[in-house]
């Protein structure tokens, strides 16, 4: 298992909740004529026919971020990034090819791909496998947290990124090291 440093898991937590608060919980709050312009302009580089097939994408994955954001390519995990001005590490391989024989050489994806996407990927592989009833488990008084503002318990990405933004410094840091050290 990977060891992280303490300067790792402040890094994820802040890309957990950075994410979170500005593309995640927004994007479950838009109606559709919203999300369209939205990713219009988040995707501006990409081609109308990439642009259409993301938003049918959110849509087919009822729009659920972690549904979308698994299934979507580097190159359009950085738009988003950089769209919304969040942090992330230059690409540790300079083109896709070289990435994917890196990793079918066994490189591990922490290795492969830049931290803060490969958190949020972890963090959204927890999300669509695990119920919130996990929080318990990491999160002492999870629950009554979660009773209280009524999220619902089902493990997607809209639930876990709700439940994210209730969690305060001190728990995102517990959360973040959970989702480090395990494979989902």
């Amino acid at each position: 298992m990977k060891v992280f440093e303490t300067e790792q898991i402040v890094r994820a937590t802040e890309a957990i909740d950075s994410f979170t608060k500005n593309i995640a919980y927004y994007w479950h709050e838009m109606s559709k004529k919203q999300i369209q312009n939205e990713f219009v302009s988040v995707f501006f580089e990409s081609k109308p026919e990439k642009i259409k097939h993301l938003i049918d994408r959110w849509y087919s994955m009822n729009r659920d971020i972690a549904g979308f954001y698994l299934g979507i390519d580097e190159a359009v995990i950085r738009q988003m990034f950089n769209y919304y001005l969040i942090e992330l590490e230059p690409d540790k391989y300079d083109d896709s090819l070289a990435l994917r024989m890196a990793l079918m050489k066994g490189a591990s994806r922490w290795d492969v791909f830049p931290f803060e996407s490969h958190t949020i990927r972890q963090f959204y592989l927890m999300a669509n496998n695990n119920s919130l009833e996990l929080l318990f488990d990491i999160i002492p008084n999870a629950k009554e947290l979660l009773e209280t503002a009524k999220i619902d318990l089902f493990g997607n990405g809209r639930n876990w990124s709700s439940a994210w933004l209730l969690l305060n410094d001190e728990q995102k840091l517990m959360l973040s090291a959970f989702v480090l050290t395990h494979k989902f």
